[in-house]
């Protein structure tokens, strides 16, 4: 080697008879097996990598991992036609079943089979291509997730300084048409205050109700504080329409 060949690029530390070489070739590069590998694992969900038998071992218990569910449609998706009548009885039975058969104390005498066969399967391209895919759509799911909480809280901003318009109040009142429990609290809140809405005090209980019925007991002493401002016909509608659903969860004297 002379010297001149054993001297690396300063920014990479590449050697200088590579960059020659990539240059030659018009800039193209074959990437490492190891590049490839990294690559591959970065664009794949951490089941891909662990094997079949590690990630049965973890979803035959209870509670499974969550990714139980995409890796075992991965391997649905990827794996062989269950074949003619009198093949062997694994190939017919849904892999979720498998898995949890194959994870007993007394598993079934195909089990190694069963296994040798999802082995096979996990290094097919089609088993590799749907985990990419559900890769993808769980960093989808979790971008848009993310984006929607930004959003929420953009919200929750506007209104706390005053500035609800219509667009806020809409997004509130979608939010707790869904049971969402903070943004019941919120457009109750909303119009205890007169936030972006009229003032209306049964409105501001009922929400608040509907709340405290799903859970949120630390909202009742609103519920007290509101049923002193109601008027006696909001009072009986009230009761009845909450008498109908659960007890009345605040019903206190004046």
């Amino acid at each position: 080697m002379t010297a001149s060949a054993g001297r690396t690029g300063a920014a990479t530390g590449r050697p200088l008879w590579e960059w020659w070489a990539i240059g030659a070739l018009g800039g193209a590069l074959t990437l490492a097996p190891s590049d490839l590998s990294r690559a591959a694992a970065e664009a794949l969900p951490a089941w891909y990598t662990q094997g079949v038998d590690a990630n049965a071992a973890l979803c035959g218990h209870t509670p499974p991992p969550s990714w139980c569910g995409d890796w075992i449609a991965a391997l649905e998706a990827a794996r062989p036609p269950a074949g003619p009548e009198g093949a062997p009885e694994w190939r017919h039975r849904p892999v979720a079943e498998a898995v949890r058969l194959c994870t007993t104390l007394w598993s079934p005498v195909w089990c190694g089979a069963w296994r040798a066969a999802m082995a096979e399967t996990a290094t097919t391209e089609a088993y590799r291509a749907e985990a990419a895919r559900r890769r993808a759509a769980a960093d989808a799911a979790r971008a848009r997730a993310a984006a929607a909480g930004a959003a929420w809280q953009g919200v929750v901003e506007r209104v706390a300084a005053g500035a609800a318009g219509p667009d806020e109040v809409a997004a509130v009142r979608r939010r707790a048409d869904t049971g969402d429990l903070d943004a019941l609290e919120l457009l109750a809140w909303m119009y205890v205050e007169g936030r972006g809405v009229m003032v209306d005090y049964p409105r501001a209980y009922e929400l608040y109700a509907r709340a405290v019925l799903a859970g949120r007991a630390d909202l009742r002493p609103n519920l007290e504080a509101l049923w002193r401002r109601l008027t006696d016909q909001a009072r009986q509608r009230l009761e009845r329409l909450f008498t109908r659903v659960a007890p009345p969860p605040a019903v206190v004297p004046p």
